[in-house]
């Protein structure tokens, strides 16, 4: 509906007035090395916090270990659609460096703990939340995703070929079936410590197919949050001791 062009033409003097507001500005801002935060949730209210205020993590990202992973499941679905050639079967239709290691972050901004509190695509739900503050230790090496392009060009650098384990997924996304590519993690990390997704790339990105130019296919960004960062090298961001705790009441949420 929101692609029709009588809708588009109605709403774009309305995104016109918002991305020209002073408000909007950091939208299309590089990662805030300075104001970064982690947040841990409790996913229902049965849970209680556990008695150390120290996150897990671990020592290795594990980015090897996601791209055997990643491999396998191409391999899986492979079999899987031979064997049943008619059937749309769904799997990880998401294109960030999970399942591993990698730290995500989101800056805090005007009285809120994390932007991922606000701004979660995929919510685990629960009312109470940690938010770690992170310290950057080095100047890091960070790729900026702030339109199409931008992520069009890391998976044209950095392509694996998840055309199986994708297939179905961004078919009911997109409408099409293409070669799908995403970003090798295990090898973006060679060359950068973090790859940041700007609040202007959210709008602008997901959901969409995407050709490459570099390699005959496309891609789809998905599952991320807006201004998320992904912190493919752990001895880069550093995740502090003491968290605050953060309650959602009266639908907003509120440092406890």
């Amino acid at each position: 509906m929101f692609a029709t062009p009588d809708t588009v033409a109605a709403l774009r003097p309305v995104a016109a007035a918002v991305l020209a507001s002073p408000l909007t500005r950091w939208w299309a801002e590089p990662v805030d090395l300075d104001n970064q935060r982690m947040i841990g949730r409790l996913h229902s209210n049965d849970e209680e916090w556990p008695e150390s205020t120290l996150p897990y993590r671990s020592t290795a990202v594990g980015l090897d270990q996601w791209r055997d992973h990643v491999l396998a499941m191409e391999a899986r679905f492979r079999t899987w659609r031979a064997e049943r050639p008619d059937n749309a079967i769904s799997g990880e239709w998401w294109s960030t460096p999970l399942p591993s290691a990698a730290l995500q972050t989101s800056r805090a901004r005007d009285d809120v703990g994390a932007l991922e509190l606000l701004l979660e695509e995929d919510s685990f739900g629960g009312d109470q939340a940690r938010v770690w503050p992170v310290s950057i230790r080095r100047t890091p090496r960070v790729y900026e995703i702030t339109n199409p392009t931008d992520w069009a060009r890391l998976v044209d650098a950095y392509p694996l070929d998840v055309v199986e384990s994708k297939r179905s997924d961004w078919f009911d996304t997109t409408g099409e079936y293409h070669d799908w590519f995403i970003p090798d993690w295990a090898a973006v990390a060679d060359d950068y410590d973090a790859v940041h997704l700007t609040l202007h790339g959210y709008l602008t990105t997901p959901g969409l197919a995407i050709p490459l130019t570099r390699n005959n296919g496309a891609t789809v960004l998905a599952g991320w949050n807006p201004d998320t960062t992904w912190w493919l090298n752990n001895d880069v961001a550093h995740v502090d001791d003491e968290p605050a705790l953060w309650r959602w009441s009266d639908d907003h949420w509120v440092r406890a």
